[in-house]
């Protein structure tokens, strides 16, 4: 194969063929479903194995002769090129191979026949769907089995008629239309990758990097434009498109089945956690307001409706991931994920280290010895404490600023708090640079590790950057002094400064919880800007910027040229797709994991910010609808279980949210001024415990997996198991009366003859020493070394803040005082 099929041109008769079922009529039938972009030239201008004059739609195009250098560049990418399309043809995959519109990259469509989906999704031990009557299980793929010739045919096996058959309205069912075009992408791509009997095994991922010169410049599902026209709502009335994302809020249960046929498990995860989440914030939005309201009677969010909205807050973080949970439970069991098990998963295109046989798999795979990932460790964990003291060495000395300039700087202190905000996320997009850096550079084995450790790194860095404002302002502001020589360095005077609070309008009191309250509105109202820009905006403008610098460059040429002039023909559906931004799942995730910190750390002294973070949770799911089916790439349909790692972020928050709360109104507000240290210490131990404690009931009386969902799980591992084991259900009858009565004669033995005598038991050292070694090593079976640790690492914190606190009364009078002050 020297030269592919132009865009603009014609296909070919023997192609047509084969894409017909009737003459002169094409087949509907979707034949591709994955692309792959390699380079073709280094420059368009050059000609490669094509003629000096190509004629293209009746226009000449003249073409240079590249150097030498470049040529052999090219011949190069050729012949890398033509062995990996060889390797996926040869591995029984169908390829079309076509020039892009400048003829400087090849497109290959890849795709896969019936037969070849058939025999890969049984070695994969694929799950497919079954029928209604079967309970809509989900089954491994097994091919139907004729028999071994036996006349009686006993064990023959017919399996296709129980999957459940995917066709559209004007779609003729076939032997491939048990798979969903999410189930053929994903045998194509292990086709692709994988390295298992008939399957390519091409590393994507190392073809994309600089190492190879990025041969493969990009690989991506092709869309579906009827059925992505259909999601979107793009040929809807203006009545019957508001319906339409109606239904992205609120994800009833045929929209969810149709976004995750399309993009996968992982995407729909997302959307369903989206509408949860505002569903669940109606509540606190609709008393967050009106509690707002309250506030501004009151001129201050310390008041009496402080103490039961925070403790309702506390319930509800807490509450919100364990009853998202349940919902994931009923999906997973609807979709067949919920027996997904944690399996040895294929190691990353990315990781690096010295080749060795998987003790596993038994195939060459990189090791990386586990002492230099410790290094690499302690490398990562260096960066992130040295990042953490600057990060809040610069955020303090803008606060240090913003207290001498406030009333020199046109805005005042709203002026600070809004420069402030955008700094924070500026910084935010920085610092996750810096983790994707330290985790790429620990070179994990398996996306899952990357991830969680990408996860806990974005996590440090942003908790404390984007949230260290606000504990500053809530519990050290008014205790903090500045030293004399930062008066001396603004002011010329060396004696020291007390830091204040904003002072209240109406009181004329320092009040930090206004002061917090203006901060976080702030934050909030930058935040959100920043977000939906770089978010939406972003990547339009990316595809604009991209369009318009070709159409300028085309225009400039013909300017120069106008004998020789050149007419761009449309690119094709491909192209327009690769030109996209693919799909990150992790920063969608991310934005709303530090929104809802924002909801529910500080809320306490801002009601109104969870109605407002209701509000944005709705408007941020329509962006990012826009987003996924307008600006980037279709993703892979990855199956998934859960939204691990972040339902234990969210999980975390919670229990961060619920002690920052209670913090604030016990320490930080005036609720509670006159009462001592230690009997605001004891309140909010027995507010944090009542409710873990509230928790704790909770998870009893409901469980994480519904009991309808334990109960639907087994009724489908039945019918599965009965299904593919061929197994009928027959009633149970009682053939006693039809049997002869005293034909059958049991003898029945005065003991068991077989029972071996038991020896007697001694007892000395040595048994006694051997009992206790079978009792060490059964404990260490039954005991998890983690929960052990955590109750001894709890049991020695508990004592030694009780001895602390045994100290600091011993040395503030006396440790009677506390009894005394219980009493009183």
């Amino acid at each position: 194969m020297t030269a592919y099929s132009p865009v603009n041109t014609a296909m070919s008769s023997q192609y047509q063929k084969t894409m017909i079922g009737m003459p002169g009529q094409m087949s509907s039938t979707r034949r591709y479903d994955m692309c792959m972009v390699f380079k073709y030239k280094t420059n368009k201008k050059y000609n490669f194995d094509e003629n000096d004059q190509e004629s293209t739609e009746g226009m000449i195009r003249r073409l240079e002769k590249p150097p030498d250098q470049e040529k052999k560049r090219m011949e190069a990418w050729k012949q890398r090129r033509e062995a990996l399309l060889k390797q996926m043809k040869n591995c029984g995959l169908n390829i079309f191979c076509f020039y892009n519109r400048d003829r400087d990259e090849v497109f290959c469509k890849i795709g896969a026949d019936a037969e070849k989906l058939c025999i890969t999704a049984a070695r994969m031990k694929y799950k497919l769907q079954l029928k209604p009557e079967y309970l809509s299980a989900y089954a491994e793929y097994r091919q139907d089995f004729k028999g071994r010739g036996d006349r009686d045919g006993k064990d023959r096996r017919h399996y296709s008629q129980m999957y459940e058959r995917h066709v559209g309205a004007d779609e003729v069912a076939d032997e491939s239309s048990i798979f969903t075009t999410r189930d053929k992408i994903n045998i194509i791509h292990h086709c692709i990758v994988s390295k298992d009997k008939d399957c390519a095994g091409i590393n994507i991922a190392q073809l994309m990097t600089k190492e190879h010169e990025e041969i493969l410049q990009n690989y991506f599902p092709l869309h579906e434009k009827s059925k992505l026209d259909e999601i979107r709502g793009a040929q809807l009335s203006r009545k019957e498109y508001i319906a339409h994302m109606w239904h992205w809020l609120t994800m009833p249960k045929e929209h969810s089945e149709n976004v995750r046929a399309y993009f996968g498990d992982k995407v729909a995860f997302y959307y369903l956690w989206m509408s949860f989440y505002w569903k669940w914030l109606v509540i606190p939005g609709v008393i967050g307001a009106a509690l707002q309201v309250l506030d501004v009677v009151f001129h201050s969010p310390d008041n009496p409706t402080a103490i039961p909205f925070c403790l309702f807050l506390s319930v509800w973080t807490l509450f919100l991931p364990h009853f998202w949970r349940r919902q994931e439970a009923k999906y997973a069991i609807s979709w067949g994920t919920f027996d997904m098990v944690a399996e040895l998963e294929p190691a990353r295109p990315e990781h690096t280290g010295e080749p060795r046989i998987n003790p596993v798999t038994a195939q060459v795979e990189n090791y990386f010895p586990w002492h230099q990932r410790m290094r690499r460790y302690m490398c990562s964990i260096t960066v992130i404490i040295v990042t953490g003291i600057a990060l809040g060495v610069f955020i303090l000395t803008l606060l240090v600023f913003r207290h001498f300039e406030k009333d020199t700087t046109p805005g005042g202190i709203a002026m600070w708090q809004f420069a402030i905000a955008l700094i924070v996320e500026v910084n935010n997009y920085g610092l996750s640079r810096v983790a994707q850096r330290l985790t790429r550079d620990e070179n994990h084995r398996t996306q899952s590790e990357h991830d969680i450790h990408l996860l806990a790194k974005v996590f440090a860095f942003k908790f404390v950057n984007s949230y260290f404002v606000l504990y500053y302002i809530a519990f050290f502001k008014t205790t903090t002094v500045l030293p004399p020589w930062i008066n001396f360095i603004f002011r010329g005077t060396e004696e020291p400064v007390q830091e204040q609070c904003i002072k209240g309008r109406f009181s004329g009191h320092h009040d930090c919880l206004l002061d917090l309250q203006l901060a976080l509105a702030m934050f909030m109202i930058v935040r959100l800007l920043v977000q939906n820009f770089s978010e939406f905006l972003c990547p339009k403008l990316k595809t604009k910027f991209r369009s318009g610098r070709t159409e300028f460059m085309n225009w400039w040429r013909n300017l120069l040229n106008p004998v020789d002039r050149l007419e761009q023909a449309d690119m094709s559906q491909a192209e327009q797709e690769a030109k996209r931004e693919p799909y990150d799942p992790f920063t969608d995730f991310d934005e709303t994991l530090v929104t809802h910190g924002y909801a529910t750390l500080f809320a306490v002294t801002s009601p109104w910010v969870t109605f407002a973070t209701l509000i944005w949770i709705m408007v941020e799911t329509l962006l990012d609808v826009k987003n996924l089916t307008e600006n980037t790439q279709r993703p892979l349909p990855l199956k998934m279980r859960s939204n691990e790692p972040w339902d234990t972020a969210f999980d975390i928050y919670g229990v961060l949210a619920a002690i920052t709360n209670l913090l604030l109104l016990i320490f930080a507000s005036k609720q509670y001024s006159d009462w001592s240290f230690t009997i605001k210490l004891c309140l909010f131990i027995v507010f944090f415990h009542a409710i873990v404690l509230a928790k704790i009931v909770l998870m009893a009386l409901f469980p994480v997996v519904p009991r309808s969902v334990n109960l639907l799980n087994l009724k489908q591992a039945n019918m599965v198991h009965r299904c593919l084991e061929n197994i009928k259900v027959e009633p149970q009858q009682d053939f006693s009366l039809f049997r002869q009565h005293g034909a059958d004669n049991f003898e029945i033995m005065e003991q068991d003859v077989f029972d071996d005598e038991d020896t007697e038991p001694t007892f000395g050292w040595y048994q006694f020493k051997n009992s206790m070694s079978v009792l060490n090593q059964d404990l260490r079976k039954v005991l998890d070394v983690g929960t052990v640790t955590i109750l001894v690492v709890t049991i020695l914190l508990t004592f030694g803040c009780a001895m602390c606190l045994l100290l600091w009364h011993a040395s503030h009078g006396g440790a009677h005082s506390l009894l005394g002050n219980a009493l009183r």
